[in-house]
């Protein structure tokens, strides 16, 4: 989609939803329940808010919980540095991501401290609808701050918000950047000396450390969490990585932490 149509979208459905009642759905509180063979799950290190039109509903998830992957009209990543409309990333003033993370963070703070009782809910949808506010006022100038990335890192970009699914292929990365997948290969190969696969592992990798490092995920619910097929495929991926298994890399990292703590 052209970067003129997708803004134009974008400000269109926030009109919409900010001219009409909705339904709000928060997870903020990390729910590490992972359903067996569910490969549509997984979990981010940003905020992501999804806009549904029929029936109008909003659904927010704060970083580090578990969600489904679901049909939405728009999904809105906010991260410390950009924010990214369906596979759109646009580069507002700092200051806007710096409003709209302080409102996010607000309300995960309300929502894991004091529950989620009516007084809450009706708080946290008030920092939304300033949120929506926020986000309508910014859309008016979007454009001018959208992102001019090179191939290479449109697809870098692409890879690492979509590294859970675990059908991903050169295809449908080559799809987005409206380019042939051997072009595609060729440019990545040229650009960073590796291919779109081999950049893919290293963000599941990456990805896996970071869930490894919390010890109430299971092996087969970090395998999953991060794009896997099995269980078998990742710890054998995993080992071929860092030359130990993911349970080893575990303890080795839960000893690593237990001796920094142990120092003066």
């Amino acid at each position: 989609m052209p970067h003129t149509q997708a803004v134009s979208r974008f400000i269109e459905l926030l009109k919409i939803f900010t001219a009409q009642p909705y339904t709000v759905h928060f997870q903020c509180a990390p729910d590490n329940r992972v359903p067996p063979e569910r490969f549509d799950y997984h979990v981010h290190e940003f905020w992501e808010v999804k806009l549904s039109m029929d029936p109008p509903k909003i659904s927010l998830h704060a970083p580090e919980t578990v969600h489904c992957s679901t049909v939405s009209d728009m999904v809105l990543s906010i991260t410390e540095k950009y924010l990214q409309v369906d596979d759109l990333a646009i580069y507002p003033e700092e200051k806007h991501l710096q409003i709209l993370l302080l409102l996010l963070n607000t309300i995960q703070y309300m929502q894991v401290v004091s529950g989620t009782g009516a007084g809450t809910r009706h708080a946290a949808a008030a920092l939304l609808a300033n949120i929506l506010n926020t986000l309508q006022q910014y859309a008016s100038s979007a454009a001018r701050h959208l992102a001019r990335q090179n191939p290479a890192e449109r697809v870098l970009d692409y890879l690492k918000h979509h590294y859970y699914c675990c059908d991903l292929s050169v295809n449908d990365a080559a799809e987005h950047l409206n380019i042939s997948a051997q072009t595609l290969n060729s440019i990545l190969r040229k650009t960073t000396g590796m291919s779109l696969r081999k950049h893919l592992i290293n963000i599941r990798i990456t990805q896996a450390e970071r869930l490894l490092a919390n010890p109430d995920y299971l092996i087969k619910e970090v395998a999953v969490l991060t794009g896997w097929r099995s269980p078998y495929y990742f710890c054998n991926s995993f080992r071929k990585y860092h030359g130990i298994s993911p349970q080893e890399w575990r303890q080795q990292h839960i000893q690593n932490l237990k001796n920094s703590a142990a120092l003066p």
